[in-house]
C-alpha cells in the first residue's frame, strides 16, 4: 500500500478515518452503560473500520482503557488492558474526532478551543 491514506467514504457514504502511522488509535467507545476511552492496535495501513469488521463476533482488545459511568460521566475504574465485547458496542470513534462542546472528565486534558467573536 505505501504512502499516506486519506479519509475515506464508501458509496453508503460511511466515513473512515486514515488508519494510523503507530498502529494504535485513541478511541471513544460507549456501551449501553459505559464510556470507555483508550486505544485499539491496528495494523499497518488498517482502518478502524476494518478491525471492527474483523472482530465483529468476538471482543475488541482495549489498551490503557478508561471505564466512565456513561450516566453519571465519572471514572469507574482503568484497566492497562481490557476485552469489550463487539456485540455491546453501540458507537466507536477516534477520539480526535470529538470537539470541545461541555465539560465532561474523558476530554478534560484536551485544549478548549478559542472561538473568535
Amino acid at each position: 500500500m505505501g504512502g499516506e491514506m486519506e479519509p475515506h467514504a464508501d458509496d453508503t457514504g460511511t466515513y473512515s478515518p486514515p488508519p494510523t502511522d503507530s498502529g494504535a488509535i485513541r478511541v471513544f467507545i460507549r456501551t449501553p452503560e459505559h464510556v470507555i476511552i483508550g486505544s485499539i492496535h491496528t495494523g499497518p495501513d488498517q482502518w478502524l473500520k476494518d478491525v471492527i469488521d474483523a472482530n465483529r463476533a468476538s471482543f475488541l482488545t482495549i489498551i490503557d482503557a478508561h471505564v466512565y459511568s456513561a450516566s453519571e460521566e465519572t471514572l469507574i475504574y482503568h484497566s492497562a488492558q481490557m476485552l469489550v465485547a463487539a456485540a455491546h458496542i453501540v458507537l466507536l470513534s477516534p477520539l480526535s474526532d470529538h470537539i470541545f462542546i461541555r465539560d465532561v472528565p474523558w476530554l478534560a486534558d484536551r485544549p478548549i478551543p478559542q472561538i473568535p467573536l
